[in-house]
């Protein structure tokens, strides 16, 4: 299991709201399941002025933005937070440096998934805007955001009838395991 403790000097009054639970300041103990395999134990120690969070390793990048997210909404209520994520290795960054949970997260998930659109160059893919389907083609490139981290600012594909640009918020590809 990879674990967490945030320290904390003060715990101010929260209700944070995730999957449909509200994790409070009086909460002691509480388990988010994300599947029927994988579960995020949430332990409360108030006279020790700690929260304990533990995950198993082999969450994906989804569960593990979830609980990444988590933390940081716990740190916002926590007066003067200590957070020690050296528990919670969750892999390299292209400079060879260690990412974890909460410290380098969001440069690691950039690493993670430019990787994995630069490794759909060339493949059928589709792409979507929130929940709606944009288009399908075949992925010839795509250009990020420079302001916001990892956020899609284009992407050209080459469909049934040509080369197109999409531009649109909130984009994402998703590859189709389908082949021409």
């Amino acid at each position: 299991m990879l674990n967490v403790t945030i320290y904390y000097k003060e715990l101010n009054p929260m209700n944070v709201t995730t999957h449909g639970y509200v994790l409070r300041h009086s909460t002691d103990q509480l388990q988010l399941k994300f599947n029927h395999i994988h579960a995020l134990n949430i332990v409360h120690h108030p006279e020790e002025g700690c929260w304990d969070l533990s995950f198993p390793p082999e969450l994906n990048l989804v569960e593990l933005e979830k609980v990444h997210e988590l933390i940081e909404q716990l740190l916002l209520h926590c007066r003067e937070p200590v957070l020690d994520d050296q528990k919670a290795f969750i892999g390299y960054l292209p400079d060879g440096g260690q990412a974890f949970i909460y410290n380098q997260f969001k440069q690691w998930r950039e690493f993670i998934l430019k990787a994995k659109h630069r490794s759909m160059e060339g493949q059928k893919v589709e792409i979507f805007t929130g929940a709606e389907k944009l288009a399908d083609g075949i992925l010839v490139d795509y250009v990020l955001d420079d302001e916001k981290a990892f956020q899609i600012k284009s992407i050209t594909l080459l469909t049934r009838t040509g080369e197109k640009v999409f531009t649109d918020k909130n984009m994402s590809i998703a590859a189709t395991g389908e082949f021409f």
